[in-house]
C-alpha cells in the first residue's frame, strides 16, 4: 500500500501524463509543489521520481489507471479527505498480485 504523500504524488503524475506525456519539466514543478506545500513537510522530495516512475509503471499494466486511483483512494482514506473518499461503486477495486 502507498502512502498519502505517494497517493497526492501519483495523482500528479496521473494529472500530466492524462495527453501520455510527462515532460522532465512537469517532474520539476511536482518536486517543487513537493517541496513546499505544507502536507509534504515531512516527506523527502527526493523520493519524487521515484514514486512518480512507479506510478508511470503502474499505468503500464492493464488496467493500470484503475489501479493506479485505487491505490491513490485507499491511501487516503481517512488521511487526505475528511469525510472518506469513496471509491464509485462502478469502479472496480484493483486486486493485489
Amino acid at each position: 500500500m502507498i502512502t498519502h504523500h505517494e497517493a497526492l504524488i501519483y495523482t500528479m503524475v496521473l494529472v500530466s501524463a492524462a495527453d501520455r506525456e510527462m515532460p522532465d519539466v512537469e517532474l520539476e514543478s511536482m518536486t517543487d509543489m513537493v517541496a513546499h506545500l505544507p502536507v509534504f513537510r515531512d516527506f523527502k522530495t527526493r523520493r519524487v521520481g521515484k514514486i512518480g516512475a512507479a506510478c508511470a509503471k503502474l499505468l503500464e499494466d492493464e488496467n493500470g489507471l484503475d489501479k493506479a486511483f485505487g491505490s491513490s483512494a485507499r491511501a487516503c482514506q481517512g488521511s487526505c479527505a475528511k469525510p472518506p473518499m469513496r471509491w464509485p461503486a462502478t469502479w472496480p477495486l484493483p486486486t493485489a498480485r
